[in-house]
């Protein structure tokens, strides 16, 4: 499945730069250091546990916005990462009406007039993170292209290491950038995920 895949959607679906435009809005707080300690501070992330008809996932946001989304295969283990990734924030397990928002989405791709999402990052990948927001569902690029897309030609694997620290899955589609044989690459997610959102989007 995953060469037929590749060799009959991928290379025949790669977009200009002219097309990567979206047909919604998503706000993007960039949380830089000095902004963070307010931000942990300040804000209950509140994360839970669900099931999607991509798999299970766990979303951590704020009252403001989405900061977390991973795809899951083990509960315990994803918890305990997601409280070490936010070791020193205030976190509740407890529902949000941000969840609410992601899993309209994701389950039917109903997206709101302004998406709220809060990253943490540098500006290097504040910046390819962005950039993967404006490629739509059902279109595809190459690191090489995103790259030049974004005004840094020639750097590549500093995008794919960029995209590899992506901590906001689907809402930010990481899964939408393949190599330029073709081939899907890497995805923290697993390849078979990858397959399967790609087969949803592109088919």
């Amino acid at each position: 499945m995953l060469k037929e895949l590749n060799s009959k959607f991928l290379i025949s679906k790669f977009v200009d730069s002219e097309e990567l435009i979206t047909n919604f809005k998503i706000s993007f707080n960039s949380l830089k250091i000095k902004d963070y300690y307010k931000f942990r501070t300040e804000n209950v992330i509140s994360y839970e546990f669900y099931m999607t008809r991509f798999g299970q996932i766990i979303i951590g946001s704020t009252s403001d916005g989405i900061c977390y989304l991973h795809f899951i295969n083990d509960e315990i283990l994803a918890e305990q990462n997601f409280k070490l990734y936010f070791s020193d924030c205030n976190i509740s397990k407890q529902e949000s009406s941000q969840h609410k928002i992601a899993l309209q989405i994701i389950e039917h791709n109903i997206w709101p007039e302004m998406l709220n999402l809060q990253v943490k990052g540098t500006d290097f990948q504040y910046k390819i993170w962005r950039g993967l927001t404006k490629i739509q569902s059902g279109q595809i690029t190459t690191y090489s292209e995103l790259a030049k897309n974004l005004g840094i030609e020639g750097a590549s694997r500093a995008v794919g290491s960029a995209i590899g620290t992506n901590e906001i899955a689907y809402l930010i589609p990481c899964h939408r950038v393949v190599q330029k044989t073709g081939k899907l690459a890497g995805f923290r997610w697993g390849e078979d995920l990858k397959v399967k959102l790609l087969q949803t989007e592109l088919l």
